[in-house]
C-alpha cells in the first residue's frame, strides 16, 4: 500500500495507488508545473520513480502503464489527476486538499498549489 504523508497535518497519510503517487512525486519535483502534453519528457523519470515505489507487474507492464500515463490522447492522466484529487479532499475537506492536488486549466501547466 502507497501513502504520502503530510507533515503539516502531523503527517497525514493519504492512500494512493503506486502510479498515482509516481505522478504526484514527479509534479513535487517541478514546482513551476509541467504542461500535460509534456508529461512524455518526462517518461524516463516516471519510469524511475514507479519502479522504485512499485512491486506490482513486471517491467514490461509498469513501462506500460507510464506510456499510458504519458499518452495525451488516452484517459488516465486525467483519470489519475482526478483520484489523486478525490484522495486529498476525503482527508482534508475540499478546502484544505485543494492547495496540495494537481491542479490547472486546460493548456496551462498544472502543478501542485502550496509549491507555488
Amino acid at each position: 500500500e502507497n501513502t504520502l504523508a503530510i507533515p503539516a497535518y502531523g503527517n497525514l497519510e493519504i492512500r494512493m495507488t503506486p502510479l498515482e503517487k509516481t505522478l504526484y512525486l514527479l509534479y513535487m519535483r517541478y514546482p513551476e508545473g509541467i504542461h500535460l502534453t509534456d508529461l512524455i519528457d518526462h517518461k524516463i523519470e516516471l519510469q524511475e520513480i514507479y519502479a522504485s515505489i512499485s512491486s506490482l507487474g513486471s517491467l514490461e507492464e509498469m513501462r506500460q502503464s507510464i506510456d499510458d500515463l504519458c499518452n495525451i490522447t488516452s484517459n488516465s492522466i486525467s483519470e489519475k489527476i482526478s483520484k489523486i484529487k478525490g484522495h486529498f479532499e476525503r482527508a482534508l475537506g475540499k478546502e484544505l486538499a485543494k492547495h496540495y492536488y494537481i491542479q490547472g486549466r486546460r493548456g496551462e501547466r498544472r502543478r501542485i498549489g502550496f509549491l507555488e
